[in-house]
Parts: structure tokens; C-alpha cells; sequence
């Protein structure tokens, strides 16, 4: 391999793993949760508690009325019969520092399955899903990986269909944080319900509710990420469209650092049929994961 060859490798593995940690993010735009780590490689799958089995969060008056008339917008009819089985969205992944605008497909289904690829051009296919208790994530260039229990605890709020009325299973402590001003990505301010949660698995998110029509406009946290410490993401939602009831989201950009991702909805199918192999898990993977 030339020196040429080496180098443009190395460019191509680091945009390649910005992406990939941009990617989760991206999966939680319609259940609009907190983003999960990249995956690393493992042996085994990992097999995390469920959330039936957490303790009552403590949620003041305030911020419960903000996210029930959130929850009511985001699923509609859906809030009180729960007859959303699956979903599955396409659109475009962009990052235009980067010069990537890559298509993009998700489907999620009420039994927490997630299925995601994204074909960027000149790396290829970028595939990362759950099933069962497997969380993974697989491309040519780096190989299949298998998420580690915080990993997949962390991705499974994303395929849950139902995230926007089941905060009381992934946050311990709720709180209205009053009112305030944000500014979006195309300089529109909005006067928001500032929301702090303290998550049980010890990091906390603040979550911004437009006072006027009730939708979530904005999302901070910070993030661990390999060899860069705590980096401080943004997410910001916009473009909401109504789909049979609900309230989608058709734009969702990410701050990640010095990254910035968006993800351009084209299409928002509820309660399609899926394909059989949908959510199946690539050979790679299941070597590695000893299946």
C-alpha cells in the first residue's frame, strides 16, 4: 500500500467513525431519545435489566404536564391505544463539511427490534440494528461489532416506539426548569419549558418543549467518545409534519463537537408490513457474537 493509499485510508476510517457516531442520534428521531455510543467489538451479546424493574421516577407537576401534552402531539391516537406496531422512515443522512449525503433507511417495530442502513458513497453500507437481546452494528471497512450492555441499553429507548410516554423508565428524577429562549440552527428563536432529567443510568439531559405548540424543539447531553472525553451534543427537531395523528419531526440535526449531521425525511410509513428478514442479523455479526 503506498503512502498516497495509507493516508486516504486514515481519512476514510475517520470520517467513517464520525459517522458512526453520529448514526445514533440519527435512529432516535422519531422516538426521540437519548443517543446511545458506538458500538465496540465483544464477544457476547449483552443482556441489560429491563426497565420494568426500575423504581418510580419522581416527575414535579409541571414538567408531567408538559410531557403529556408532548406525548399527546408526537403519537396521536396513539398515546391511549397503542396500536403502533411498526414504522419504518427514509430520507438522507448529510453532512456537508464532509460532503456526504447518503440515503437512509430505518424501521422499528413494537417488539423493540431496530433495523438502520445507510449507504455512504465511497465507504459503502453502514448497518446497525437490535434484536433480541443483540444490539450490533456493522460496515466493510471496520467490521461487525456487538454493543455492550450500556450501549444497548442506551439504543433500546431508541426503538422504542412508545419513548414519549415511558421517560419515568429511563430518567429517575424529572424537573421543570422554567422557561426560556433558545435560538435554532436557522437563528429562529423560540421561548421553551426547560426540562432537566437526571437518567438512572447517572448522566443527565435537558430537553426544551416550544410553550406554543407543545413539540419538542431542542435536546442537550453530553456523550463519552473514545479518545475525546465528554462531548457535549445538541439534537434540534423541526420541520414537524402530521402522519395519521402524529406529529414527525422531518428534519433532526446533531451537533456532535465540530460535527454536524442532519437526517432529511422523505417518507414516514406507520404500521407497514415489513419484510421477514427485516431485523435479521447479518453472518458477520452472529460469529462474532458466538450465534
Amino acid at each position: 500500500m503506498t503512502l498516497a493509499s495509507r493516508r486516504r485510508r486514515i481519512a476514510c476510517l475517520g470520517t467513517l467513525a464520525a459517522i458512526t457516531l453520529l448514526v445514533a442520534p440519527t435512529a432516535s428521531a422519531f422516538g426521540q431519545a437519548a443517543p446511545a455510543k458506538p458500538a465496540t467489538p465483544a464477544t457476547q451479546p449483552a443482556k441489560p435489566s429491563g426497565p420494568e424493574t426500575a423504581p418510580a421516577a419522581e416527575i414535579d407537576a409541571a414538567a408531567k404536564k408538559v410531557l403529556d401534552r408532548a406525548a399527546s402531539l408526537s403519537l396521536g391516537p396513539f398515546a391511549t391505544d397503542r396500536s403502533l406496531k411498526a414504522i419504518r422512515m427514509t430520507g438522507r443522512m448529510v453532512m456537508a463539511a464532509q460532503g456526504i449525503d447518503a440515503p437512509l433507511t430505518v424501521a422499528i417495530d413494537d417488539k423493540g427490534r431496530q433495523a438502520m442502513t445507510i449507504e455512504i458513497p465511497g465507504f459503502g453500507m453502514i448497518r446497525s440494528g437490535i434484536s433480541g437481546d443483540l444490539g450490533w452494528s456493522f460496515n466493510e471497512m471496520m467490521g461487525p461489532s456487538i454493543m455492550s450492555a450500556e450501549e444497548l441499553e442506551q439504543q433500546r429507548s431508541q426503538a422504542d416506539l412508545y419513548a414519549d410516554l415511558d421517560w419515568g423508565a429511563r430518567a429517575s428524577r424529572i424537573v421543570h426548569a422554567g422557561e426560556v429562549e433558545i435560538t435554532l440552527p436557522d437563528a429562529t428563536k423560540r421561548t421553551c419549558h426547560k426540562l432537566v432529567m437526571s437518567m438512572r443510568g447517572g448522566t443527565e439531559e435537558t430537553h426544551f418543549y416550544d410553550v406554543e405548540t407543545g413539540l419538542r424543539l431542542q435536546s442537550t447531553m453530553t456523550q463519552l467518545v473514545p479518545g475525546a472525553g465528554a462531548v457535549p451534543i445538541t439534537t434540534t427537531y423541526s420541520d414537524y409534519r402530521e402522519i395519521k395523528g402524529m406529529n414527525q419531526p422531518f428534519l433532526t440535526t446533531v451537533r456532535v463537537g465540530p460535527q454536524t449531521q442532519e437526517m432529511r425525511l422523505e417518507t414516514v410509513e406507520v404500521n407497514p408490513e415489513l419484510p421477514a428478514d427485516t431485523f435479521k442479523v447479518p453472518e458477520a455479526v452472529q460469529k462474532v457474537a458466538g450465534g
